[in-house]
């Protein structure tokens, strides 16, 4: 049944096609592996009641904007992407300049410093944190192929085990199905699968910018299924500039887990957070609504930022598609951004950087 949620899809694979042209299956946009379904449906889905994914997250699917229509373009195909055919697709110099924010994830080249994406300053770079609600999942294909049937207890559980089995007097043991937990502590975690910063493009660039819900997320499914996935989550528009918007999604962030204790990372070490791993924390949508002062840039800003960063003229007018935009003095530490990151030598005992920035007051009154 279409509800013209979708207003449009388009595919671009010219990239791809031109460095691999012995493929044959990429020329639709229509959807295949479901991640594209599952981001949408977390977008401006419709909201549904009693839904689970097999028994598990039991509940109402809701989105962030219900009302919203979506235009679907495909960049990323089984056997991978080009930069090209994502700059043709996003247009994200463009879209700031029409009033748009762009949202874009950190990528999932896992906890290893400097290999964050999508370091653009004119974008959101968003990682992935887990969320207080989790299950135990039950599958059955076997685990790297060791085809034993029984059951496996990670060996973090199997003390607890032992020691049960030999202190109880009559020990018995079950098996539970369709278990859902909510409000584990400590949440949120940055997602183990989350890349790091800073970005190789423009390291001077604090990112990623903020942290939002991308492990475990019930979304939809192809054909017409619901799965539990990995996901960003997308924004609320306001009548501000789309600078304004990350300005006050990233200064009401969270750093401070359910526990309030600093935010850690989700691997094995559990090592505090730092904001190369989470920007400036997790996401607070009802925080953001009333953010107080804002870091507002402007396309000339950026523009004085890639003059900085020497960028040449015809490199500059490819990502404006506009001649209007002239060079500046201003440093790159002048860059209305809502992040600081300064760089030094090990052997610099003592630094001394001075920032300027201008904010402006989107609240009532005076705000400091």
């Amino acid at each position: 049944m279409c509800n013209s949620k979708l207003t449009g899809a388009k595919c671009f694979n010219k990239g791809l096609l031109t460095l691999r042209p012995d493929i044959k299956d990429v020329k639709s946009a229509r959807e295949t592996l479901g991640h594209g379904t599952q981001t949408s449906s977390i977008a401006a889905g419709t909201s549904v009641e009693g839904v689970s994914y097999f028994g598990y997250a039991n509940g109402t699917a809701k989105c962030i904007a219900s009302q919203a229509k979506i235009a679907m373009y495909k960049v990323y195909w089984d056997v991978g992407g080009y930069a090209s055919d994502i700059d043709a697709a996003i247009a994200l110099f463009g879209a700031v300049q029409k009033g748009i924010l762009v949202s874009y994830s950190a990528g999932n080249g896992g906890a290893i410093p400097g290999n964050l994406h999508n370091g653009i300053p004119w974008v959101v770079t968003t990682t992935a944190g887990s969320v207080d609600r989790w299950a135990i999942f039950i599958f059955d294909y076997p685990l790297h192929e060791v085809k034993v049937p029984g059951v496996v207890i990670c060996s973090k559980d199997a003390s607890k085990v032992i020691h049960y089995a030999t202190m109880a007097q009559n020990p018995f043991a079950s098996i539970m199905f369709g278990q859902t937990f909510t409000g584990l502590k400590p949440a949120p975690t940055v997602s183990v699968s989350s890349a790091r910063g800073p970005s190789s493009s423009f390291p001077c660039i604090l990112k990623p910018d903020i942290m939002a819900p991308g492990s475990l997320v019930l979304a939809s499914w192809i054909p017409d299924l619901r799965a539990a996935q990995t996901g960003r989550s997308k924004f609320f528009t306001l009548e501000w500039s789309p600078t304004a918007i990350r300005s006050a999604l990233v200064t009401t962030a969270n750093p401070l887990d359910n526990t309030l204790n600093p935010i850690r990372n989700g691997d094995e070490d559990y090592q505090f957070a730092s904001p190369l791993d989470m920007g400036a924390g997790q996401i607070d949508p009802n925080r953001a609504l009333v953010p107080g002062l804002v870091y507002d840039a402007n396309p000339q800003d950026y523009v004085s930022f890639m003059c900085f960063m020497n960028l040449t003229k015809k490199q500059i007018l490819a990502i404006t598609s506009s001649n209007n935009y002239t060079c500046s003095n201003d440093s790159f530490h002048d860059l209305k951004y809502p992040s600081l990151i300064a760089f030094y030598n090990d052997d610099v005992k003592l630094m001394k950087r001075t920032y300027e920035r201008i904010l402006t007051n989107v609240g009532k009154g005076f705000v400091t």
